[in-house]
């Protein structure tokens, strides 16, 4: 039961990663997008130079933009989020009231050795519900590449967490940058 066990972990593991993956490359599709069409021109990955009166730089990275203004020092992140609820396993779930996280690296010998054969067998059952459940995150994804088959919207970040705003577009996010331009 025991290599069963990390075996199942390990597995998790890899199918949480695939998840987060793709739906880290939907967002940053969706916002290279989305920040093509509102300006025109190409955006890309990464840093890009652009010719606006608000600002000068975006750089774009998974699910998150940052608006930069060098010449004024001004800055400010933005995050997509989607949506649909998907699977992510997080910190992992809880088992006998305590949070058990075999998806992390080196969780998998500590839960083996915690836990007796049968409380194993319990909490590899929660993990193959949780694989099932991210395999058809994974599977839809798969199946649905038109980004327009994807609703989503903005909220500003600092690093760390998101702020209290849902921008719907482009135009919103704009307006707050606008707006933080405007106040210095």
């Amino acid at each position: 039961m025991k290599k069963n066990f990390a075996q199942r972990c390990d597995v998790f593991k890899k199918r949480s990663d695939i998840l987060y993956q793709l739906v880290d490359d939907l967002s940053e599709r969706i916002i290279i997008s989305d920040l093509t069409k509102a300006l025109g021109g190409s955006i890309q990955k990464g840093d890009n130079l652009i010719s606006n009166a608000k600002f000068e730089e975006i750089r774009i990275e998974g699910s998150t933009f940052n608006l930069m203004n060098r010449s004024k020092s001004i800055y400010k992140a933005y995050v997509l989020h989607l949506e649909k609820e998907y699977n992510f396993p997080y910190l992992g779930f809880k088992y006998k009231g305590e949070i058990v996280s075999p998806h992390i690296e080196g969780q998998a010998d500590k839960l083996i050795e915690k836990y007796s054969e049968a409380e194993l067998v319990e909490i590899v059952n929660e993990i193959e519900t949780r694989i099932e459940a991210i395999n058809n995150d994974i599977e839809y994804l798969k199946a649905n590449t038109d980004l327009n088959n994807h609703k989503f919207y903005y909220r500003n970040y600092d690093g760390l967490f998101d702020g209290n705003e849902k921008y719907i577009d482009l135009k919103s996010v704009f307006n707050d940058y606008e707006l933080l331009i405007n106040s210095k």
